[in-house]
C-alpha cells in the first residue's frame, strides 16, 4: 500500500483529466433518410436550399456545430436502404436535447 500512496494523487488527476477530456468531446447525430428516386431531385433542392440554412444560423448561434448531407451513391440494397444521411455535430449531450429549437 506504501508503494501506491505517492501515486494516488496523480491517479485521481489522470482519472479527472480522462472525464474532462471525454465529457467535452462532440457529439454526432446520424439522420438517415430513404428518398425514392423520383423524389431526390426536389429532396436535395430543399435540404440545400430551405434547410441548410436553418443549419447554418444554428451554428452562428452555437447551437450545433457542424452539419452536413452526404447521400449513397452505388452499393448494395440501395432500393430499400438509406440512401441519405444527416450529419449533425453538436458540443454535448445536453446540446441535442434542445434539437427542436433549432
Amino acid at each position: 500500500m506504501k508503494f501506491f500512496k505517492p501515486y494516488l494523487h496523480l491517479t485521481l488527476a489522470m482519472v479527472t483529466l480522462c472525464i474532462i477530456s471525454v465529457s467535452a468531446q462532440p457529439v454526432v447525430f446520424m439522420q438517415f433518410r430513404n428518398v425514392p428516386q423520383e423524389h431526390v431531385d426536389e429532396f436535395l433542392f430543399r435540404e440545400t436550399t430551405y434547410w441548410s440554412q436553418v443549419a447554418k444560423k444554428a451554428i452562428e448561434d452555437g447551437k450545433m456545430v457542424n452539419w452536413s448531407l452526404w447521400q449513397r451513391i452505388g452499393g448494395w440494397d440501395l432500393p430499400d436502404g438509406h440512401n441519405f444521411v444527416f450529419v449533425n455535430t453538436f458540443e454535448s449531450p445536453a446540446a441535442i436535447d434542445n434539437i427542436n429549437e433549432i
